[in-house]
């Protein structure tokens, strides 16, 4: 597995107070109506959006959503960019993903295939609805009709001062009635499905929401081929092709879900369950060596795994006092899995595997937040997180290991606004985490949680932010245990007990400014682990073990800018290019430059759009490896009709041999592996989803099901 530059740190951001001043307003093109309304400027293209309407804004009975708009109008507020969705966007949408990838928010990425969102720009990103975080899964599940609008806030305070940035949808309330809809979507070539049906009741107080679902996959990626040179006793080369490469994936999930809502605070309650099974994955690979040591031949692998993970989840929500608001959330999950390898080569022994795991993981959040005057406001972070877990090995190589992990962070953010054009946010916190690995000596270690964020406002349709923060890597259990799994006849894996967290600093500048038709975003960031937990290989006679050490760090640069422009009501494009370099020092020192570009359109014409996407072939750096891809496209035509919503899409329609280029030179060994995969070949696949309301419209709510975690060390 590859390391990747993340943190469990918690930053602070914070609003600030936009000009008044009309004259301050940089100049836009002709045409342009922009309208200034206590610190909001209206930007729009839309000939029927007048200022009577605008000024409706400010009424809190029309929450904005009232307005009907149909040109792509951005209200620039004090502390956040309102995107209230056009007719012709929601129209071509069926849920939240969908509808996010029709606005084309200039720093934001929207994946519709699986509902995931992104920032550009890397920072960390935290999606919401109605003010509370939302989920992955809710974003495939929301109808695009109950939508109002989306809030995008790029310097968050209060209870969300611990992201970088903050996409807020906020919804229709409705207090009687319900819904019912069903999903299906299956894909050809690369067989699979998603199909998934959910019902919703909602009274004056509250909401309850069932659902169910099940998804499938059957993948062959026969024709993978590669090379690897080996330096033990006697150097060796060893060549190896796919014929057959074979896995059967089922997955099944369910979940039940209770809101209430009061005057001054709400509640939510939510169980559910995962059950992952993957019953047969097999691959037959031919196999030829440069020495007579090792006799050409062909290896058979043979792997089953499972994965159980019930869940409950709570959220609570109130106002204690004037100015104050507090929340917490508990989360529970208990992962049970199994995961079974059988590997035979030619005479060799075969080499057997057969692990489970059990995880106990309990996540506490609790925040505090106080507002005082002229803006300036206190946030208090308490984060506590612990996981119990253990892996008993069986098979060729037995053992048995235990983690367990304790994390406390308290995290003060006091926000000052200076002026009405300058914010600064000041962190001042610390991490206490403490861990043992079997019946090892426990390790304790205090991380301080300094960090600066800033927000500059030169006008009002114009923001510039900074951030610069620090954290340190995650404890795991797969990388920290002395378990040791064979791989093949001469190779093996090994977990390290002497591993270390690493330093984690990341910094991130980004510049946005909004016209009439284009909207535009330049940003940079930084990203470095120090001391970083990478792969490395080592040599013991006729064996190759590769485990995870601290031997260097580990960093990134990344340039980039992005753009969405509507040239006319029915088109809209969103292109993009970014520069980033990568750099890998200490061990296998490495270096890596690329340059990407991307550009995604939607054209809506009555009741039908046509969607597609674009991303440019990509060389890339991780700890373990470069990796090459090929250029990534896709087509996605839409139908809607009162409760219908038909897609039809294609990916990478053109491909049908490419593969994944990974290569790498550790000295004692070296690959070079072209792996086939379905994600980057030819797909078609069709989606249909049927919904009805009984009584009145109502909010859709859909969760997240955790599947859990897995302390396996898998070879």
């Amino acid at each position: 597995m590859s390391y990747t530059i993340s943190t469990r740190h918690m930053w602070s951001r914070n609003k600030l107070l936009l000009s008044l001043a009309i004259s301050a307003i940089l100049p836009l093109k002709a045409g342009a109506q922009i309208v200034s309304t206590q610190a909001e400027t209206v930007v729009s293209d839309s000939t029927e959006t007048t200022k009577e309407q605008v000024a409706k804004q400010n009424d809190k009975e029309a929450q904005l959503g009232e307005v009907v708009v149909e040109g792509n109008s951005k209200i620039v507020k004090d502390d956040k960019v309102v995107y209230l969705p056009t007719r012709r966007q929601q129209n071509a949408a069926h849920n939240a993903a969908g509808l996010l990838f029709n606005m084309m928010i200039p720093q934001i990425s929207v994946n519709i295939d699986d509902g995931s969102v992104s920032t550009l720009d890397g920072s960390r990103l935290l999606v919401c609805i109605d003010d509370r975080p939302a989920t992955q899964s809710e974003l495939m599940q929301i109808r695009a009709k109950d939508i109002r609008r989306v809030e995008y806030n790029d310097h968050p305070t209060g209870l969300f001062a611990s992201y970088d940035r903050v996409l807020n949808i906020v919804m229709k309330r409705y207090t009687s009635g319900g819904y019912v809809d069903a999903t299906a979507r299956q894909q050809f070539i690369a067989p699979s499905g998603q199909y998934t049906i959910q019902s919703s009741i909602d009274s004056p107080k509250g909401n309850l929401l069932a659902l169910a679902g099940h998804n499938y996959s059957n993948t062959d990626n026969a024709g993978s081929s590669g090379s690897a040179s080996y330096h033990l006793n006697e150097d060796f080369s060893k060549y190896t092709h796919t014929t057959e490469n074979q896995t059967d994936n089922r997955a099944d999930y369910a979940l039940l879900r209770q809101t209430w809502r009061g005057k001054k605070s709400s509640l939510l309650a939510q169980g559910s369950l995962s059950w992952n099974k993957s019953p047969w994955s097999e691959s037959l690979t031919d196999i030829s060596y440069t020495t007579s040591s090792y006799p050409g031949s062909q290896s058979a692998s043979r792997t089953y795994s499972r994965s159980m993970a019930p869940s409950l989840y709570l959220y609570h929500y109130l106002t204690p006092g004037t100015m104050q608001q507090l929340y917490w959330t508990l989360t529970y999950t208990y992962g049970d899995s199994r995961y079974r390898r059988n590997y035979q080569e030619a005479t060799f022994t075969p080499i057997t595997s057969d692990s489970k795991s059990h995880t106990h993981t309990a996540d506490l959040k609790v925040g505090y937040t106080k507002s005082f005057k002229k803006g300036n406001s206190l946030s208090l972070l308490l984060w506590q997180l612990y996981t119990n877990g253990d892996a008993d090995y069986q098979g060729t190589l037995a053992s048995r290991q235990k983690l367990n992990s304790y994390d406390i962070l308290f995290i003060p953010t006091y926000n000052h606004v200076f002026s009405r054009k300058l914010t600064l946010s000041l962190q001042f916190g610390f991490d206490v985490n403490t861990y043992r690995v079997n019946t090892d000596k426990r390790i304790t270690d205090l991380w301080l949680r300094p960090g600066l964020t800033g927000r500059w406002v030169p006008s009002p349709t114009s923001s510039l932010t900074m951030a610069v923060y620090g954290g340190n890597t995650s404890p795991q259990l797969a990388a920290m245990s002395d378990a040791i799994q064979q791989v093949s006849p001469f190779e093996y894996t090994q977990g390290n007990p002497q591993l270390k967290l690493g330093k984690i600093l990341t910094g991130n500048l980004s510049y946005s400014r909004y016209f009439k038709k284009v909207s535009f975003s330049a940003f940079t960031n930084y990203n470095g682990i120090f001391n970083c937990p990478a792969l490395s290989y080592t040599t013991d006679g006729e064996r190759l073990v590769s485990q995870f050490r601290n031997i260097g760090d580990f960093y990134n640069v990344l340039l980039g800018v992005s753009a969405s422009y509507s040239p006319a009501k029915w088109l809209t494009l969103r292109p993009n290019v970014t520069y980033t370099h990568t750099e890998k020092t200490g061990y296998a020192p490495a270096h890596n430059d690329a340059v990407t570009y991307g550009l995604s359109a939607l054209l809506v014409v009555g009741g039908f759009s046509i969607s597609g996407t674009y991303a440019s072939p990509v060389k890339t750096l991780t700890t373990e490896s470069f990796s090459k891809m090929c250029a990534q496209y896709g087509l996605t035509l839409s139908y809607k009709h009162k409760s219908i919503f038909f897609q039809a899409g294609c990916n990478q329609l053109l491909n049908r041999h490419k593969s994944l280029h990974s290569y790498f030179d550790y000295g004692c060994y070296s690959f070079d592996y072209r792996t086939v995969s379905d994600a980057m070949n030819r797909r078609l696949w069709l989606s249909l989803t049927y919904s009805f309301d009984f009584g009145r419209k109502v909010q859709r709510q859909q969760a997240e099901v955790s599947t859990g975690s897995s302390m396996i060390l898998k070879p």
